[in-house]
Order: C-alpha cells, then sequence, then structure tokens
C-alpha cells in the first residue's frame, strides 16, 4: 500500500520498523499528499507543454500540405486576432509573440502573424502588431483583441529565410499592380512553417504566406 502511495522504499522502511499504529504515521501521509500534489502539478504543466507543441505541429502539417509559391487571389475569413502593437524592428515580432502567446496560451487557433501597417519599408520604427489567432475574445490590459475583418486578398507563400522576403513582396505588389488594384494596410505574415518551440530548422524550408487585402 505504501509503494502504491509513492512512498520511497528507505521511507517505508523506516516507517514499518519505527512505528507501531497508523496514528504515529500522521505526519508522513500529510507530507507525502503534498509532495504527490506538487509532482501532479508539475506533470500536468508537462502535459499541457506537449499539447502546445503536438498542436503547433500538426497545425503546421495542414498549413503546409498544399502550397505553391504563385501569387493567388483568394477569400480572408474574419478571425479573432489577439496581438501586441509597436514601433520598432521587423526582427522583434518574437518578443511581441511571447508575449502575446504567454497570456492567450490554450486559446491561440492558428499560426502566428504580423500585421504591418506601414504603406512602405522601415528601417527601424515599423508600425507593426505581432500575435495569434484565437478561438475567442481574452481582456487584458497587456494585449488587443478583436475581430480582423477579411476580404479579398492576394497572396503569396514565401520559401526561405525571412531576411529574403522583399524578393515575394516585389512579385506579389508587381502583381497588384498590373491588375490595377488597391491595396489596404496592414498587409500580414503567416509564418506556417519556421523555427519549431525545440528546434530552429532549416532556415532555407520557412514558409511564410504575404497576404495584401485588395479592393
Amino acid at each position: 500500500m505504501l509503494r502504491d502511495m509513492d512512498f520511497p522504499i528507505n521511507e517505508i522502511r523506516d516507517m514499518l520498523s519505527g512505528y507501531s499504529e497508523d496514528i504515529e504515521l500522521l505526519d508522513y501521509f500529510v507530507r507525502q499528499r503534498s509532495a504527490l500534489k506538487e509532482k501532479i502539478s508539475y506533470i500536468k504543466a508537462a502535459e499541457l507543454s506537449l499539447d502546445d507543441i503536438i498542436k503547433s505541429i500538426r497545425r503546421m502539417q495542414m498549413n503546409t500540405s498544399h502550397v505553391t509559391n504563385e501569387v493567388q487571389e483568394k477569400t480572408i475569413e474574419d478571425i479573432i486576432f489577439a496581438g501586441f502593437r509597436f514601433k520598432g524592428k521587423y526582427n522583434e515580432v518574437g518578443s511581441a509573440f511571447k508575449k502575446v502567446g504567454r497570456i492567450a496560451g490554450r486559446h491561440i487557433s492558428g499560426s502566428a502573424m504580423s500585421l504591418y501597417y506601414d504603406h512602405e519599408y522601415r528601417e527601424t520604427d515599423a508600425d507593426i502588431e505581432a500575435g495569434f489567432p484565437v478561438s475567442k475574445t481574452i481582456k487584458s490590459e497587456d494585449i488587443t483583441c478583436r475581430v480582423l475583418q477579411g476580404g479579398r486578398a492576394a497572396t503569396i507563400v514565401h520559401k526561405g529565410p525571412y531576411d529574403n522576403l522583399g524578393k515575394s513582396y516585389s512579385r506579389l505588389f508587381a502583381y497588384i499592380e498590373d491588375k490595377k488594384y488597391k491595396f489596404l494596410t496592414p498587409s500580414r505574415e503567416i509564418y506556417l512553417k519556421g523555427p519549431g518551440m525545440i528546434l530552429k530548422g532549416n532556415p532555407d524550408n520557412y514558409l511564410t504566406e504575404i497576404q495584401v487585402m485588395i479592393d
């Protein structure tokens, strides 16, 4: 019975050899219950972390099963978006993702996204909102959560490092100009496949969908 309650062998030895009645073991039982509660909490947290990784990988597999690097037009559905907006450098989105991820947690329902509100490239003071689609509205003073309107969009999936995204942007905007469409901000980057939660991965295999709403 004591082993079933996860008592260690050396402690069981002391309990059986040093005491004669259950009432004398009360302190042992109280301490063990507290230790088991702590262990259960730790295991539950590990289980939730595994859930996050499994969901992330399966979402990536689904998002990358049918990709093309050709410019396409498609209808984007409305989503609930939890984001953190800031002005800074493009490579600072990672910190924003971590901030939103800590708050949104289990409600994240899609790949990480960046929204860009500028009409042109900005070196150090880009107007950016980084975050995730979520399954429900989240109330927080640190992030914003709202319905991000969908609509008609011109899109392209960029394969390769983030440093080379400019080439795909050029192709996308050349298409928009050729079609004489009016483009709307913010433009969006959806990170279909990028650095994993554990391993960095090969940047040459990163997949980023660029979406520009058109009118």
